[in-house]
């Protein structure tokens, strides 16, 4: 899709000003769903297209694979399928007798077998990726189960094996936040990404997040997660996860919401209007003043975490924001006023039509239990890769298409630079 001041987009585009009426509150998710799933196409068929997907088939190709994942599918593609034990097994003995084409050699670098250059002779691949030894294995049954049924803490930083001195392949991170949260120890603010023990006078809201590595990543970049059956999976947040984590974070908390909504989504998009229009009327301020009660008695406002990572505008009954005024028939909603459109200074956008559908999402996320925008940031408390892909820079294509490698952005470094520190 072509997000720029002239009228031409493609016909699959799924651009807003499509739309002739908001998204009722309980279609947003689905209609998220498709449109990351459409996106997900487009830039599948834009790379086929310049030849730069992986592993494609060639048909005067006629080595016979014994792992079964030579078969291709409609698009002439490889298809990558899961290797049972037997397979891999069969595969490491032939690539110890005979070297291993490039074909099979990300799936062989993910059981950290022998492996082969393009030339045919035979390199060590666990000398760059080794297998755990004997002693980490059995620390890692004493001490890391992430997700486990175990009475370890899955955050206790002493558990986790993944080192955070190490080299990571930005294509292997991942993250996910995991709610929000009040701290009067830890002011906003500071010079350095440690625990920022500075002794300040205000309590401050954070948004905690954990990221990952997966130590199984193979080097097939976008396709290792989102290619058609793909080797990977994102799931850092599930039980039975076998990515670890390198650590838990704290950002603060409209910083993190914001960084999101920069680098992942057109001008046009449902997500990136309501992201925008939430911070609008959430502000960046810690704690304000907004009003009296009916009797008088001054109320403030801020962000107010709720269990299960959600948040909404709450008021208080004092200046730090942490008593809740729960006698109070007023919300937020009766002092703060909602503000108009604002899609940012790079906003080129002059279709009369999109500006109308963009105001009624605009003014239906400005509520103070946001729950527009708690729909749309509900999906990155799963596990999310770190690369931003395509990257937008405030809602256009950083670069052609917002998918060179120099044009990529990472997201986790993005939260790491801006007000985010060590827990």
């Amino acid at each position: 899709r072509e997000h720029a001041s002239s009228s031409s987009s493609s016909s699959s585009s799924t651009s807003s000003s499509s739309s002739s009426s908001p998204p009722h509150k309980n279609e947003i998710l689905a209609a998220k769903s498709t449109r990351m799933a459409e996106r997900r196409k487009r830039v599948q068929d834009t790379l086929r297209k310049m030849n730069r997907l992986p592993f494609h088939d060639d048909s005067n190709n006629n080595n016979n694979n014994n792992n079964g994942n030579n078969s291709g599918n409609r698009h002439g593609r490889t298809t990558w399928t899961k290797m049972t034990d037997e397979e891999l097994n069969s595969a490491r003995e032939r690539a110890e007798r005979e070297g291993i084409d490039e074909r099979e050699h990300a799936w062989l670098r993910r059981a950290h077998l022998t492996g082969a250059t393009t030339d045919g002779t035979l390199r060590d691949l666990s000398k760059a990726h080794p297998s755990p030894s004997r002693e980490d294995e059995e620390a890692e049954d004493q001490g890391r189960i992430l997700w486990g049924n175990n009475d370890n803490d899955p955050y206790d930083p002493v558990a986790s094996l993944a080192s955070n001195v190490e080299y990571y392949d930005k294509w292997q991170q991942a993250y996910r936040f995991l709610g929000g949260f009040i701290d009067c120890d830890r002011q906003v603010g500071g010079g350095s990404h440690d625990n920022n023990q500075g002794g300040g006078q205000h309590c401050s809201r954070w948004m905690m997040w954990a990221a990952y590595i997966d130590p199984n990543y193979s080097g097939g970049e976008y396709d290792e997660y989102f290619g058609d059956n793909p080797p990977g999976t994102l799931d850092c947040h599930s039980p039975d996860s076998e990515w670890v984590l390198i650590g838990v974070y704290r950002q603060e908390f409209y910083q993190y919401i914001e960084q999101i909504s920069k680098h992942l989504w057109a001008i046009d998009d449902y997500e990136y209007i309501v992201a925008l229009a939430g911070l609008e009327y959430m502000t960046d301020d810690e704690c304000f003043g907004v009003g009296y009660d009916e009797n008088g008695n001054q109320l403030y406002a801020s962000v107010q975490p709720l269990e299960g990572g959600s948040f909404q505008m709450g008021l208080y009954s004092d200046e730090q924001c942490l008593v809740l005024n729960t006698k109070t028939g007023y919300t937020y909603d009766d002092f703060a006023e909602k503000s108009e459109l604002n899609l940012g200074s790079k906003d080129q956008t002059t279709d009369d039509a999109f500006h109308a559908q963009a105001y009624e999402y605009w003014y239906d996320t400005q509520e103070y239990t946001l729950t527009n925008l708690n729909t749309v940031y509900d999906d990155f408390k799963y596990c999310t890769s770190c690369v931003d892909y395509p990257t937008y820079q405030d809602g256009y294509f950083i670069g052609d298409d917002g998918t060179d490698d120099d044009d990529l952005i990472n997201q986790c470094w993005k939260f790491y630079s801006h007000d985010s520190y060590n827990c």
